[in-house]
């Protein structure tokens, strides 16, 4: 409840918020930074709670805050994510190490299959990372490597419901996407992302990106 009410009364959350077109049209909006000050989301990432589990993920390694993102999925408009691995993203800033970066999911809206809950590809971060391209206006995966991920036997498609307050850690290579939202009620996510210190950008490659 604090982190909804946070996101809907915060002036900086709606000024740097952008609109990004699905495949069909459709917008999503999200708000995304890089440095945490002292407002609510960014109390949220530096939480002793999510940096430790972060620290466990990376085998011990020393965290540190990447980035936080709010998705916002507008009833009955909100458009879809395609198919894509988080570190088709990273590789592009000069990062080798997708075991060493990692992401927070926490729900701050219910997510359903109605209002577009994200979906996985079960065990796809073990196939490595795929090439990706613009669909839309998103970085998203080849789809004929998606197509042919979920051919192979073991590496279904699953959808990740969460109710308000669930938190969900995954991979950096983990395949995901998420559909429109059809239903009259908001679907928006806190997604904060912890990199290790050992796996720095490289400045280089992040300015051409």
């Amino acid at each position: 409840q604090l982190l909804r009410h946070a996101i809907e009364i915060d002036p900086e959350m709606s000024a740097q918020q952008i609109s990004v077109p699905d495949t069909s049209g459709l917008d999503t909006r999200l708000a995304l930074w890089m440095q945490l000050g002292d407002d609510t989301c960014s109390l949220f990432a530096r939480s002793a709670s999510l940096v430790h589990a972060a620290m466990q993920l990376m085998d011990g390694s020393e965290p540190y805050h990447s980035h936080s993102k709010v998705l916002l999925k507008e009833p009955h408009r909100g458009g879809a994510w395609e198919w894509h691995q988080d570190f088709g993203y990273y590789y592009n800033e000069g990062l080798l190490q997708p075991d060493k970066v990692t992401n927070v999911v926490i729900a701050v809206d219910d997510n359903t299959s109605r209002n577009g809950a994200m979906r996985f590809i079960r065990r796809s971060h073990t196939l490595g990372r795929v090439e990706h391209g613009i669909f839309g206006g998103q970085t998203g995966a080849d789809p004929a490597m998606v197509t042919r991920a979920k051919s192979i036997r073991g590496f279904d498609e699953v959808e990740l419901t969460l109710e308000a307050g669930d938190v969900c850690w995954f991979h950096s290579n983990l395949m995901h996407c998420s559909a429109p939202n059809t239903s009259a009620a908001w679907r928006r996510n806190l997604i904060c992302v912890y990199n290790s210190r050992h796996n720095e950008p490289d400045p280089a490659m992040a300015a051409v990106s």
